[in-house]
């Protein structure tokens, strides 16, 4: 999409998956849950193929959207996280269940508000830091950019049941990853 000088290309995701607190992966399992369930803490890590990014064109804006599938409870506010410690170049379907885990925590890009039921969220600006990121993946010849999802820690910390259900990338509403160039 053109809109004057600026150029807009949405990506759809190409990888999600959660895991639990024990580094047990669900890949494919029908859920992307983030939040606490009755046997564990889950997160969730989502990629992108960016590979058709030029690295010289000057990135306005990185937005982020999931789809709600349902929600148990009230899972508050999610974090939107680089997925790792550099600049979220790592990829989630070659890491081990652990290390899904520990990467979906990030440094956080941006705040989720609590999702409605089977709907999408808002887009969700990331901010400068996520198009360095995307800019450094590029420059530097990776083709992958992932994201973190991460319920605070009060639901995390909590016995009380609080989770959200993402569309996974084999479904219907991939989650959307929207750059906006200048």
């Amino acid at each position: 999409t053109s809109t004057g000088t600026k150029t807009q290309i949405t990506l759809g995701a190409n990888y999600s998956v959660d895991v639990k607190n024990n580094g047990v992966k669900y890949f494919h399992d029908g859920s992307d849950w983030v939040g606490r369930t009755s046997s564990g803490i889950l997160r969730n890590a989502t990629r992108w193929n960016i590979s058709g990014i030029d690295p010289s064109r000057n990135i306005a804006s990185v937005e982020v959207r999931f789809y709600t599938e349902s929600k148990v409870g009230s899972p508050g506010t999610l974090s939107i996280n680089r997925y790792g410690l550099s600049h979220g170049e790592d990829n989630p379907e070659s890491d081990s269940g652990s290390v899904v885990y520990s990467k979906s925590a990030g440094g956080q890009y941006a705040s989720l508000p609590e999702p409605t039921s089977r709907s999408w969220t808002s887009w969700i600006n990331l901010g400068r830091a996520a198009a360095s990121d995307i800019v450094w993946c590029r420059t530097n010849g990776k083709s992958t950019w992932s994201v973190g999802l991460k319920a605070s820690s009060t639901v995390e910390s909590s016995t009380t049941v609080r989770h959200a259900d993402f569309s996974e990338d084999n479904e219907t509403n991939d989650a959307e990853l929207r750059i906006t160039f200048q």
